[in-house]
């Protein structure tokens, strides 16, 4: 599990990476409220803490698209949960929602990796 230093240093990383995806998406006149479809990705060390973190994402809402192996950044064996939720892009990229995914993918010593959503 993350201790709390690690989840500071991983919701630092994530407020970067959200401000500059929202700046992008402003200049390029995306509508920032608009509701939409966002795929949250999250990795874990093992099978069995996929299952129970897709089990409590379910229950936060999310609809759970996939579970599978995956390699981590480090070339470890793992596995990938990838959980789809219908909210705004201001909403997905919001520091709230970065903390409350990095500490629920911690209780499951998994790492919540970011968002994603298709927009035109």
């Amino acid at each position: 599990m993350l201790n709390e230093e690690q989840i500071e240093k991983s919701l630092d990383e994530h407020l970067r990476r959200n401000w500059e995806i929202l700046k992008n998406l402003k200049e390029k006149g995306v509508e920032l409220r608009s509701a939409l479809k966002t795929e949250h990705l999250f990795l874990t060390p093992r099978q069995l803490e996929a299952g129970k973190l897709a089990l409590t994402l379910e229950k936060k809402g999310f609809n759970i698209i996939e579970i599978e192996p995956a390699e981590t950044k480090e070339g470890r064996e793992g596995w990938a949960v990838v959980g789809e939720v219908e909210m705004t892009l201001e909403a997905a990229a919001d520091p709230a929602t970065a903390e409350e995914l990095i500490k629920i993918a911690a209780t499951f010593e998994a790492r919540y990796e970011g968002w994603g959503a298709e927009v035109e």
